[in-house]
């Protein structure tokens, strides 16, 4: 993997898929006008698209970006406020770097090419790349003003962090008393606080009962 961006210390930033104008884009691709991959903890991606660079901005460097006469004069055109050209990581504290995948193939990452150049042009092959976010971070596409909203909202972007103290208790407390998969299977999270632990649990919910069925089929009593 290569490093295109290491922050040791708590920092809002924002990945973007658009030519900025004086700034050294992180990563070149041929392909512009195309879709490419964040890939996250859990092994999941979010589409980012892109005209060709990548880079990554401070909230700063992100606010003077839509306020220059580059992006006012490009917004309805090049810049569209519909297409999902960035990705908000809130008080980051990790490594983003990038690789090469073959599609298809997209346990077998490859690092053997020049982030100095475009990415497209050094290799052979249906070669494509991959962001790679560490730490336990969800996100998403945005448009412009989806980024806008989220910024000055309380909502945040590691994991962690999106439950209080008091719902992590009472949680760790129902998962204790009744066990991991009667809860689940049962219970599960009905909260709002986290909607990707709703979305595992109404899964796992089904899956389980498909297993218990299958076993009782069997003559497992369960």
């Amino acid at each position: 993997m290569k490093i295109i961006k290491e922050v040791k210390e708590p920092t809002t930033l924002i990945i973007c898929g658009q030519w900025l104008e004086g700034v050294e884009p992180s990563l070149m691709i041929t392909d512009d006008e195309s879709q490419i991959d964040i890939r996250r903890f859990d092994g999941k991606t979010t589409s980012l698209t892109t005209f060709g660079f990548v880079n990554i901005l401070t909230v700063e460097e992100f606010n003077t970006f839509i306020n220059s006469e580059h992006y006012k004069s490009n917004c309805d055109d090049d810049f569209g406020n519909d297409e999902h050209f960035y990705v908000v990581l809130k008080d980051y504290v990790g490594t983003i770097g990038v690789t090469g995948a073959m599609r298809g193939h997209e346990n077998e990452d490859f690092d053997k090419w020049d982030l100095d150049e475009y990415f497209y042009h050094q290799e052979l092959g249906d070669l494509y790349p991959i962001i790679n976010v560490s730490g336990e971070y969800a996100f998403k596409g945005m448009t412009v003003q989806e980024v806008k909203d989220f910024l000055v909202s309380d909502k945040g972007s590691k994991v962690s962090d999106k439950l209080t103290e008091e719902d992590k208790e009472q949680l760790y407390g129902e998962i204790e008393n009744q066990g991991f998969g009667y809860w689940v299977q049962n219970y599960g999270y009905t909260g709002d606080a986290d909607d990707e632990l709703k979305d595992l649990c109404k899964r796992g919910k089904e899956i389980m009962n498909k297993l218990q069925n299958r076993l009782n089929v069997l003559g497992v009593e369960c």
